[in-house]
């Protein structure tokens, strides 16, 4: 099993090199790297030939334009045909030693699978980062992909690869929407009848985000944004859309104005605002 490891960056360049470092010291060796460089100086390109030597296969593409997606679906049509598993590392992530060793042998244990996914944690404090992480082992499915995936813990076979990320979006993308392109990619495949299953000792280490009112409300916005795009008419849908979209939001307002937490209302706020904003203007559905 050979995977194609896609990493974009923006804005990065020390991050990055830890990111080296942790893939070199991989205990599974039979990978790419594909790095799609869209910074305008050339710090990362000297980094990236420093290491060259050291890992066994990188392609390095500079590219002249914007935007996480985009760069994701320019890295994925140059990965070699041999690969078999496809992965998206962010630029600031860092993956632990037997991380592709351990990947290979869920796949191998579960071969009906078309991608796995794990979860995230800070290397510095060693809690969960990047989210409300399922606290069990499960599959799958279009109303749970909110606790068991973020980008940079996918994992999917190149065979199951029949979709790229809606660039309209996630970071960068030119639009309001920030966030969401990895949820969106995985329903969709979701609905094209993939597998998917949830692996909590699948383990990728990235720092957990102080939240911030505006990055919050563009998030927010990419989820509301996803909800609109994927919308079901079946009640487990909607009621998972209303709890994320409204009576969560709501309840975190309420519980830190009794707090007297004022930032964490500010937060809520945006949440509950971007979701619905996000939901309301998303067009053009089709991709």
């Amino acid at each position: 099993m050979k995977f194609g490891l896609v990493l974009c960056t923006v804005g990065r360049d020390k991050e990055v090199e830890a990111f080296l470092e942790s893939i070199k010291n991989q205990t599974y060796t039979n990978y790419e790297l594909i790095v799609v460089d869209q910074n305008k100086d050339d710090k990362l390109e000297k980094i990236i030939e420093k290491y060259s030597a050291l890992l066994p296969k990188v392609k390095y593409f500079k590219v002249d334009f914007k935007g996480l997606s985009r760069a994701r679906n320019f890295g994925i049509k140059r990965i070699s045909e041999d690969v078999n598993v496809v992965a998206f590392p962010d630029d600031d992530c860092i993956y632990p030693e037997n991380l592709l060793l351990m990947v290979k042998e869920k796949f191998e244990k579960f071969d009906d699978l078309d991608f796995i996914t794990g979860i995230s944690i800070d290397p510095l404090t060693g809690i969960e980062s990047n989210g409300r992480w399922s606290k069990e082992e499960r599959d799958i499915n279009i109303n749970n992909v909110w606790i068991t995936a973020t980008s940079f813990t996918i994992f999917v076979k190149k065979k199951s690869l029949l979709i790229n990320f809606d660039e309209k979006l996630g970071v960068g993308a030119g639009t309001e929407f920030g966030s969401g392109e990895e949820m969106d990619f995985l329903i969709r495949l979701i609905d094209l009848g993939c597998r998917g299953r949830f692996f909590r000792d699948v383990v990728v280490y990235h720092p957990n985000k102080v939240p911030d009112t505006d990055r919050t409300f563009s998030y927010s916005m990419g989820m509301g944004a996803v909800f609109r795009k994927n919308f079901k008419l079946n009640v487990s849908f909607i009621a998972n859309f209303l709890y994320l979209t409204t009576v969560r939001p709501i309840g975190g307002i309420f519980i830190n104005l009794l707090r007297m937490d004022l930032y964490k209302v500010k937060l809520y706020s945006a949440v509950l605002i971007g979701r619905w904003k996000g939901f309301l203007n998303y067009e053009d559905k089709k991709q």
